[in-house]
Order: structure tokens, then C-alpha cells, then sequence
């Protein structure tokens, strides 16, 4: 793991403190370098990240710096976030630094890397195939991807299924999942997950807390994965499960909608999703009961795994 390191090229803050303290992280395909006047921000971040520290980046990093406003009250000091040179947020508490630079790097990722096309999703694995579980904030996705991951899924990432657009795989950015606070009860009760705390108060959804994939299983970041079947879930509590086939066109345009940089792609970028949607089957699902809904999620990826080997039509669970 590599150490704080001084960084003389760093900027200056207005009363002319250097942020000193700068770690650096890859995280599957993201490279991210962490600037701060305070080292307790860096170690606030690394209770989450320590293990994705590295002496230098295999890709351009993104830049977030995590500034102390200066104040002479202690109470009245902040953290100010930025990333890439754009102001993201302020807060109070240091412990609340691992989910705003997080935040702050997937803003920076949808503004500025645009070598991968981007859909707001979660991807899970098995083996050398993928699932996406395509959807908007507040539909599920984040509480699927745990309870797949606790399952024993690989996993790629919880907020962007970055696709690369020459050959169509799934690339990873393993960052921690955010599980608001209704996740967690859910987690505990259907698979037994437990250590969870919040690390951040003053979310508007109220507090969330970040489970780190390694944490649940030494082997469960994968690297890459071809799309095999795409999943657009909606939250429900309790009942059966229920998924819908949906055809390849109505699959294309969710993703369009759901997609950060299909536009700026041009028509490329429905060359892009046509290649998705004709590799993998699309459901619409209607979540239930976690464990039965994860039970119905590997149905529908085993038969779509057995389609593809066999070229034959698809089974649809009844």
C-alpha cells in the first residue's frame, strides 16, 4: 500500500497551506488521486479504499481535493470537494469524506471519460458473463447488487456499467456499494449481512453506509464480463418476484434514457446499445422478497447462459 505522499506541485489554498497529503488509487479502470490538507480525510477514505492504493495509475487519474475551510472555531469548519477542478460538495465531519468523494468521482467520470459509454447501473458476474441491473436512483438496484454479491456473484461496480465501445464488455470500477438506510434491515434479514454503520448523516435520503465488495468475499472484484442478460428492476417489499421480457427495442431506448454519454456518442452510440441488447435478453422485474428475488435473477441468467450455447429461445420462469 503506498504512503502519504508531499506534493510541491499541488495548489495552494488561500492561507497558503499545500495539500500535503496525497494517496493514490486504482480502482478497476479508474485511477483516482486524492489531494488533501488533512490526513485525517485521507484515512477516513482508505477505512474503505486502503486495499486499492497504489504507487502509480494504469489510466489518467481523476483528481479530487479535499479542502479544510479556514476557520478559527473548530465547530465551524468544513470540507470543501472537488474533482477534476469542479467544486462538488461541503460537509461538516470528516467521517462523511468516503461517500462525498465518491460522489465526486462519479460526477467526474460522467463529465469526463468518455472512452467508456456509461449506463447508471449495477454489474454482476459469473465468470466471463454479466448482468446489468439497469435503473435509476431508487429502484432497487444498489439493495440487488449486495444481495447477488453476498450470494455469491462477482462483482464490477453499483453505479455505472462502463461499457467499452469497441468490443461491448463490461469494465470494473469496484467502488464501495452505498446502501441507504431501508437496505439495511433487508440485508441483515435475507442474507445475513451485519456490520454495517452509517457514514454519512445528512444525505437527503437520510443516512447510507458503504460496503466495500472485498469485505463480503477476498474474490469477489472481477475484472470484465460480456453482457448476458440486462435487468431493469423496480423496488417492491415482500411478495413474489415477477419479470416480464421486454424486446430488444424497448430494452435500447431504457438504456438511452439511462445512459450518461449516449448522446455525445452520436451514432455510435446506438451502435453501442444495439450490440448490448442483442447479446443479452431484457426483463423488466418487479423485486419481491430478496431471496426469492435473487433465486429468480440466477434463473433467468442460467437460461440465458443455455440460450446462447444453444442458440435456443428463451424459457421464461413462470
Amino acid at each position: 500500500m503506498g504512503e502519504d505522499q508531499t506534493n510541491p506541485a499541488a495548489p495552494n489554498r488561500a492561507d497558503g497551506d499545500a495539500l500535503v497529503h496525497v494517496a493514490r488509487y486504482q480502482l478497476g479502470v479508474i485511477g483516482l488521486e486524492l489531494r488533501s490538507d488533512s490526513r485525517r480525510a485521507v484515512r477516513e477514505y482508505d477505512r474503505y479504499y486502503a486495499e486499492f492504493r497504489c504507487a502509480s495509475h494504469a489510466t489518467d487519474p481523476i483528481v479530487v481535493d479535499v479542502r479544510r475551510s479556514a476557520s478559527r472555531w473548530r465547530r465551524n469548519q468544513r470540507f470543501d470537494v472537488s474533482s477534476n477542478g469542479r467544486p462538488r460538495s461541503s460537509f461538516r465531519s470528516a467521517a462523511d469524506v468516503p461517500p462525498h468523494v465518491d460522489w465526486a468521482v462519479n460526477w467526474a467520470i460522467g463529465l469526463d471519460r468518455g472512452e467508456y459509454f456509461q449506463v447508471h447501473a449495477a454489474v454482476l458476474s459469473r465468470g466471463a458473463h454479466g448482468v446489468v441491473l439497469a435503473g435509476a436512483s431508487g429502484s432497487g438496484k444498489s439493495t440487488l447488487a449486495a444481495a447477488l454479491l453476498l450470494s455469491g456473484w462477482g462483482y464490477l461496480g453499483d453505479e455505472f456499467a462502463l461499457l467499452d465501445p469497441d468490443d461491448g464488455r463490461l469494465l470494473a470500477f469496484p467502488k464501495a456499494l452505498c446502501l441507504k438506510q431501508p437496505s439495511w434491515k433487508l440485508l441483515r434479514s435475507a442474507c445475513g449481512l451485519s456490520g454495517l454503520r452509517a457514514c454519512c448523516r445528512r444525505r437527503a435520503e437520510g443516512p447510507v453506509a458503504l460496503l466495500p465488495a472485498r469485505r463480503v468475499r477476498g474474490d469477489a472484484i472481477a475484472t470484465s464480463a460480456m453482457p448476458r442478460l440486462l435487468v431493469f428492476p423496480a423496488a417492491r417489499t415482500g411478495g413474489a418476484p415477477r419479470a416480464r421480457p421486454i424486446t430488444p427495442a424497448d430494452a435500447l431506448m431504457r438504456l438511452a434514457r439511462l445512459s450518461f454519454n449516449f448522446f455525445s456518442y452520436g451514432a455510435r452510440g446506438l451502435e453501442v446499445l444495439e450490440r448490448l441488447v442483442r447479446s443479452a435478453p431484457a426483463y423488466e422485474l418487479a423485486a419481491g422478497e430478496l431471496r426469492a428475488t435473487v433465486r429468480l435473477l440466477g434463473e433467468l441468467f442460467d437460461d440465458a447462459l443455455e440460450a446462447l450455447r444453444e442458440d435456443a429461445p428463451m424459457r421464461v420462469p413462470a
